[in-house]
């Protein structure tokens, strides 16, 4: 997506307008590149970005250029992380926490970071039916304890027919919303699927039970798509009932 449409899609997850970012501390879990994590000043938010990544040095590297005052990052482990308890108003964390060795440990390590009255988003992969996808990973399982240049390779040459075939289902009428990528996207979303150690699958329930347990209130689904789906609560103040 691009970067205007991937702000816009975050304020929907998040469920609020631009102006209730303003003036708040922000935690994007698993920032990446570190190009939202730098979108989300233009909210008036002040963002840390953490991940466990070489991205997020690179991150700082190139934002250092325009100046880092109001974007913070942070090459840290999500299961373990440095920040302080209960000191951000809002934390995101899109297509990341699946990535980790225990998905429900690093909802709960950084939900410890949200401050009472906060709103916490996060986005995993759901479980697919069918054969297809129980083959995909098959082949997943079989891709990921290779080394990192012979994943990339294959995934490398993996790419071209995937885009013929992206391009066919587009002239037969057959799209799926994941259609319109650009050589690039593909290339993400296919070392996405298939080259990390982990990726585990939830069900919407499941993540729902999450919260319930770390006393959020107001869980809601607010984001679904074709890999996966987003939750969004907010952490319940003491002495407050739960309204879910």
């Amino acid at each position: 997506l691009e970067l205007q449409a991937r702000c816009a899609l975050a304020l929907r997850e998040l469920d609020c307008r631009p102006e209730a970012l303003n003036g708040k501390l922000l935690l994007d879990a698993g920032c990446g590149n570190g190009a939202l994590s730098r979108a989300f000043n233009r909210f008036g938010c002040e963002v840390v970005g953490i991940d466990i990544s070489d991205s997020v040095d690179k991150a700082f590297a190139h934002f250092a250029a325009t100046g880092n005052a109001r974007t913070h990052f942070i090459h840290g482990d999500l299961l373990c992380h440095p920040l302080r308890t209960g000191v951000f108003d809002v934390v995101y964390s899109s297509g990341v926490l699946h990535h980790n060795r225990d998905t429900r440990q690093a909802f709960f390590s950084i939900a410890s970071a949200l401050k009472p009255g906060g709103r916490m988003y996060v986005w995993v992969y759901h479980k697919r039916p069918g054969v297809r996808h129980a083959l995909r990973q098959l082949l997943r399982a079989c891709m990921a304890p290779l080394p990192s240049p012979v994943k990339h390779g294959l995934i490398c040459m993996w790419l071209p027919q995937a885009m013929l075939r992206q391009y066919l289902r587009s002239a037969f009428g057959r799209s799926a919303p994941n259609d319109r990528l650009k050589w690039r996207e593909r290339l993400v979303l296919l070392l996405d699927h298939y080259t990390p150690r982990y990726r585990w699958e939830h069900t919407q329930e499941e993540v729902h039970g999450w919260y319930h347990e770390a006393r959020f209130t107001d869980i809601r689904t607010t984001e679904v798509r074709e890999w996966g789906f987003g939750v969004l609560g907010y952490k319940r103040m003491e002495g407050r009932p739960s309204s879910s």
